[in-house]
């Protein structure tokens, strides 16, 4: 059975010809990121990581980190949002034990589900936003940005890089051997 690897900007990082996301590949015994879509571009994985990080770590340690501590430090804020997306989530869950039970209809029940649904999800986009946030001020908080950035986990890299920009791989020149940044687009995500 094939393993499915998970690396830096795989599903992070989209394809300047169709959009789809890229993913971890191999491309002419290269490690690459291809694109998932109909592989319209491949460029070398580490080449590509190395460049947005170095991009990233430049932007945080030009950053004020009092800043960058302030938004990432709500973390009761993040601790709220989960509690009320769990309490939508049992208040669904009964809802559905109602219609179970025969307490109420089925028509009661959609127009329940109709108006929690969607606060559940903006709960949950709110919640992932401010783990996000979490994640930059977890690099930043102890002012060696570099060494927080290379004790990190996969995982934090990734939330910090999705939160900060928006990645696109370009097609390179035909024949290219030599890796060119203007392939790797890097566009800011406003806060």
């Amino acid at each position: 059975m094939r393993r499915l690897t998970v690396i830096y900007l795989s599903g992070i990082a989209r394809c300047g010809v169709c959009g789809h996301v890229v993913h971890a590949a191999r491309n002419r015994q290269t490690e690459a990121y291809r694109c998932k879509g109909r592989g319209c571009v491949a460029r070398n994985r580490n080449d590509s990581d190395a460049y947005v990080t170095e991009v990233v770590l430049l932007y945080l340690e030009g950053q004020d980190v009092a800043k960058l501590l302030a938004v990432g430090g709500k973390a009761a804020e993040l601790n709220a949002l989960r509690e009320t997306v769990e309490q939508l989530r049992v208040r669904l869950d009964l809802a559905a034990d109602d219609y179970a039970d025969g307490r109420i209809d089925s028509r009661q029940l959609t127009r329940i589900s109709a108006k929690l649904r969607p606060q559940i999800h903006m709960a949950e986009n709110r919640a992932a936003q401010r783990t996000s946030d979490s994640a930059v001020a977890a690099i930043v908080a102890g002012g060696e940005i570099r060494a927080a950035w290379d004790a990190a986990p996969l995982t934090t890299r990734r939330a910090v890089v999705a939160s900060l920009v928006r990645v696109t791989i370009m097609r390179a020149r035909q024949g290219a051997r030599v890796f060119d940044p203007n392939t790797v687009q890097i566009e800011w995500i406003d806060p």
